[in-house]
């Protein structure tokens, strides 16, 4: 299969040093794969600052699983925000 390609679709900060980013896959024939969440480890040193992914992201296949996770999301916030 080869290395896989990941195009950052969104980043946001959840944690004072870490992200979630959400990229679209594509493997090394430019086929598109699904998409990827993953944690983003984000440290400063000095003035360079460094990002590192974690392992054990999220693999979605389609829109369709963005729009269930999306879907687990906003159930969430309305139950806890109640």
């Amino acid at each position: 299969m080869g290395r896989l390609k990941y195009l950052e679709l969104a980043k946001a900060r959840i944690k004072p040093q870490r992200n979630v980013v959400i990229s679209k896959t594509i493997d090394s024939e430019n086929n598109f794969l699904g998409y990827s969440i993953t944690e983003q480890l984000v440290t400063n040193e000095g003035e360079r600052e460094t990002k590192v992914f974690l392992r054990n992201g999220l693999g979605i296949l389609n829109r369709e699983g963005l729009e269930q996770l999306r879907n687990a999301i906003d159930e969430t916030l309305e139950k806890i925000t109640k």
